[in-house]
């Protein structure tokens, strides 16, 4: 059971410690309007209409009800879990056969970076080109919970045009919250995508039995930036930034 309180869910439990999520945004548009909040917020439109049963064999000799997906555990079980990133605006994508690729967000303010090739080799998924959407959002975690980053397939209208790859994350040692995709390239001409502001692009579940509890935060551009990851070496930056801040909390 939880209630909405300024913003904030809380998760009520008895005999279960809570694990703290603050979510911090720089503009209070995102956060009144399309708020990180809880899975269960947002089931698709398609599932909230189908039916609960339908009738199987009509025409047929005894015809019976059976089960839709309206009940199937393995569905409703995966929205009882975690929270959803949704889009905090429209955006219009561009791939070309060629590789190149264009973007449009609509508050004209958003970005998407890409890695080099080279990081991930050429082998790894060779028809797609990958892209970073740049997050509004950074999130600090009062313990070692690690987070699993995982697509929201039933949400995407075009879930194998563009994947959303699965990967596990700690908010207490890094505060980002990027959304690494992947985006299938045409044969030939252009492929344009149109993505809306309110659609889940990311699905992420801690890996731990204990509940959520979510606090959202508008905040300055100075706050928000004390959450921004300090490059502080070339190569394994985490992992040297976890070690660092273990030795300094226990001297």
């Amino acid at each position: 059971m939880f209630s909405i309180l300024s913003g904030n869910i809380y998760v009520k439990t008895i005999d279960k410690m809570n694990i703290q999520l603050n979510c911090y945004t720089y503009l209070e548009q995102i956060r009144s309007t399309f708020p990180i909040q809880l899975a269960n917020k947002f089931y698709p439109v398609w599932w909230k209409n189908l039916p609960p049963t339908y009738t199987h064999n009509p025409q047929d000799y005894c015809p019976h009800e059976r089960s839709t997906m309206k009940t199937c555990p393995g569905f409703t079980d995966l929205f009882s879990y975690g929270f959803m990133l949704p889009l905090w605006c429209d955006v219009i994508i561009e791939i070309h056969a060629d590789g190149s690729f264009g973007f449009r967000f609509a508050d004209e303010t958003s970005q998407i970076i890409f890695h080099d090739r080279r990081q991930m080799g050429p082998e790894l998924f060779p028809d797609y080109i990958h892209a970073k959407f740049c997050s509004p959002w950074r999130i600090t975690c009062n313990d070692d919970t690690p987070f699993m980053y995982t697509q929201p397939v039933w949400n995407f209208e075009e879930p194998i045009d563009y994947v959303v790859p699965t990967g596990v994350v700690n908010f207490k040692h890094q505060h980002g919250t990027e959304i690494n995709m992947y985006f299938k390239k045409p044969k030939e001409g252009i492929k344009r995508i149109e993505m809306f502001a309110g659609q889940p692009l990311a699905h992420i579940i801690p890996l731990s039995q204990e509940n959520l509890e979510i606090n959202t935060h508008t905040v300055t551009m100075e706050t928000w930036d004390q959450y921004a990851g300090y490059n502080h070496s070339f190569v394994h930056r985490y992992a040297k930034e976890k070690k660092f801040k273990s030795k300094n909390e226990n001297n």
